[in-house]
Formats: C-alpha cells, sequence, structure tokens
C-alpha cells in the first residue's frame, strides 16, 4: 500500500490516506518518518477489531460475517464523512475487503469512482486453511464463518466502478464469481533503485522465512515445514542454517530449541536481513494474492524455494528463477540441489533479480495504474 501510494504521487496525484488503527497492528500517526508523511496527507481512526467472545457469539444468530463485521465502526464512518464533505475526490481507492462495508457512506457523500483494490479473495484463503484443519468444532465453526465471507465477498463484488486485482489468477476467479465490471491488475512491485543493493553470498548456504507471523498461512507454513521437512533436512546438512524472523513470533518458537533454528521476533531492517542470507523458504499452504517478501528477496538476487500457492501471481519459470516445491521430498530435493550446486543456486538469484526488475517496478505499475484511473474518469 506504501509502495502504491508513493507511485501515484510520483504519476502526479495528490494522494489522502484514512486508515482504520487496530490493536493488532497499532501505530502512533506521529511517528511517520518524513520522507513518508511527504507523500500523501494521512489520518487514522482507532477501532477496536479484536474478536470478543460475545459478539462472536450473538453473531451466530445472524446471516452476517463476523470477518468483516468487526472493522464496522460509527467513528470510521463519522471521519470518512466529514472527509469527503470537505474534499473533493475523483478516485477512492479501498484496499482490502475489510473497508468495504463504507461503501454506501461514499456513494452518499462522493461522485468519485470507487475502486477495490483486492489484495486477495479473502474466502479462498479461509477455504484453503479450514481444508488442513482436523475435524471438530473450531473446523466446524471457522467453514461457517467461511461460508458467510464468501457470500458477502461475491455479492459485493459488483458494487463497485472498477476492480485492482493484484494477479491475473485472482481476475480469473472475480470473473468466475460473476464480477461484470471492469478489473485492472496491478501487481506488488519494489522501488527496484531501493533494493538495487550488493549481493552478499555465505561460504554455506543459509536458509531463512520473513513473515509476518500474526496471519495464519504464515505461521501455518512454518510450522509444516518445521514438522515436515526441517528434522531430514537437518540430518542430511548438519551446517544448514535455518533464520525465521517476522512481527508476532510466538512464545514458543522463540524459545525452540530445535537444531540449526534461529528465531527473532522484530527485524529492525528487512533489506540487510535479507541480503545477510541466501535462500527464502515460502511454504505456503494457505492464501491468495502475491508474497510481498518474496518479491523483495528476489529483488535482491535471492533464490526462493515456494510452493505453488506461495508463487502465485509472480511471472515465474520454474528452475530459472524461482524454484517450486509443494511437498517435504521437494522441498529436501530442491535445498538438496542448492547446495551440492552453488553456480545454479547463484543463477537463479540473478534471473530473479532480473524478473522483478523488469515486470515488478513500482514506477512502471503506478504508471499504469494512474492510466487505468484517467480511463475510468473520463
Amino acid at each position: 500500500m506504501l509502495a502504491l501510494t508513493r507511485s501515484l504521487k510520483e504519476a502526479g496525484n495528490d494522494v489522502f490516506v484514512l486508515s482504520i488503527n487496530t490493536p493488532k497492528h497499532h501505530y502512533d500517526i506521529n511517528s511517520i518518518p518524513t520522507d513518508i508523511k511527504a507523500l500523501a496527507q494521512w489520518d487514522i481512526v482507532n477501532v477496536n477489531t479484536e474478536i470478543r467472545p460475545l459478539d462472536a457469539f450473538f453473531n451466530l444468530f445472524t446471516n452476517k460475517s463476523y470477518n468483516i463485521e468487526r472493522f464496522q465502526s460509527k467513528d470510521f464512518e463519522k471521519k470518512l464523512t466529514a472527509l469527503l464533505q470537505k474534499e473533493s475526490f475523483d478516485v477512492i481507492q479501498m484496499e482490502s475487503l475489510y473497508v468495504t462495508p463504507y461503501i454506501n457512506c461514499i456513494r452518499k457523500h462522493s461522485k468519485a469512482k470507487i475502486v477495490y483494490r483486492a489484495h486477495n479473495l479473502e474466502y479462498k484463503i479461509w477455504e484453503r486453511m479450514t481444508e488442513g484443519l482436523p475435524n471438530g468444532l473450531k473446523k466446524s465453526y471457522i467453514r461457517l464463518l467461511t461460508r458467510r465471507l464468501k457470500h458477502y465477498e461475491c455479492n459485493i463484488v459488483n458494487s463497485f466502478d472498477a476492480i485492482v486485482a493484484i494477479t491475473k489468477e485472482d481476475k480469473q476467479l472475480f470473473k468466475e464469481i460473476g464480477c461484470t465490471i471492469p478489473i485492472h491488475v496491478t501487481p506488488i512491485g519494489v522501488d527496484v533503485e531501493v533494493f538495487n543493493l550488493p549481493v552478499h553470498r555465505n561460504k554455506y548456504p543459509v536458509l531463512f522465512h520473513l513473515g509476518s507471523m500474526n496471519w495464519m498461512p504464515n505461521m501455518e507454513a512454518v510450522d509444516w515445514f518445521l514438522s515436515n521437512v526441517w528434522k531430514d533436512l537437518h540430518n542430511k546438512f548438519l551446517a544448514l542454517k535455518f533464520y525465521i524472523g517476522g512481527r508476532g513470533m510466538p512464545e514458543r518458537l522463540l524459545k525452540s530449541t530445535m537444531q540449526g533454528i534461529y528465531v527473532f521476533d522484530e527485524v529492525a531492517d528487512a533489506k540487510t536481513w535479507i541480503n545477510s542470507k541466501d535462500i527464502m523458504i515460502c511454504p505456503l499452504k494457505s492464501g491468495g494474492g502475491m508474497r510481498v517478501k518474496i518479491i523483495e528477496a528476489m529483488a535482491l538476487g535471492k533464490t526462493v524455494i515456494s510452493t505453488s500457492i506461495g508463487a502465485e501471481g509472480i511471472q515465474y519459470t520454474h528452475m530459472k528463477d524461482i524454484l517450486i516445491a509443494n511437498t517435504p521430498e521437494e522441498f529436501i530435493e530442491m535445498v538438496s540441489l542448492l547446495i551440492n550446486n552453488r553456480e545454479l543456486c547463484d543463477n537463479i538469484g540473478i534471473n530473479a533479480k532480473a524478473l522483478i526488475q523488469q515486470h515488478y517496478n513500482n514506477k512502471v505499475i503506478g504508471s499504469e495504474l494512474n492510466s487505468f484511473y484517467q480511463t475510468l474518469i473520463r
């Protein structure tokens, strides 16, 4: 979202960002760095989106999506209304499904084109997560949440003036659920100049995973890799190290005594942290859209081993600019291949960097989105 804000600003637009400030990702607006503050006008509204057992219980007796209800706030609607009455906008870009309950408010107070930037199809993430759960009360409850979320998402899809999808796969899925409005694909990109650092290579390859661990698919992925892959992999390569980093790291991982595992709760500088290692592991089993950290790792010339789901949305070629593995055996095979053939490992990283520079440059992506918005306005 920040990268796209920067791209739209550089394309000559005046940008205003209004955000829901949640307890999970709470941020002091006064802490915004000066260079970022210059990109837009910023405002936030504190909204308690935490799961409350009593609300969740009473929600069972409705047909509403509790996932969505948690983000509905009278304070946010009041702030949004005041902003729309004060300012005139050409386009209002709604980031993610969770702010879409405010469509009616926008229609009432603004003539702007409303664009839904879909980070993924949310119900698809929940369907994939549900598949991996053991049978029981929890699975039944999450199935109910997923059905309601799907119903909401499918029914709201034509309520906008356009959709900006992150991947071609998501664009096709939107069409399959009945979308008839214009859809533009704007992939996740990077500022290639910022990521154009000298590539660091260790004498012996170092594995890593970086991602927010309070996002369930990331937690699920790391747990799966540690349970199904790491022991056999480490027994085969005793000198191999695996670094795991990300916000919201659970205490059980921080206190892990597994050999060869190094766990970090907060990574101060993601670029430096990624660049000091060699091979990114992305064993994602659920999720949608694109993985920002894969794009960033590839931009830094790192070799990535990912599941097919993790690599969705990237125009990759297996064995050329990324490696795909979906089973424990395939992950062990791919890591072994890279350790035993360092030249191949380095070349895949070089090809990955070239792929990102060619197809995922934020300046190009932002310019193309700006052109789409100009057409939409006309």
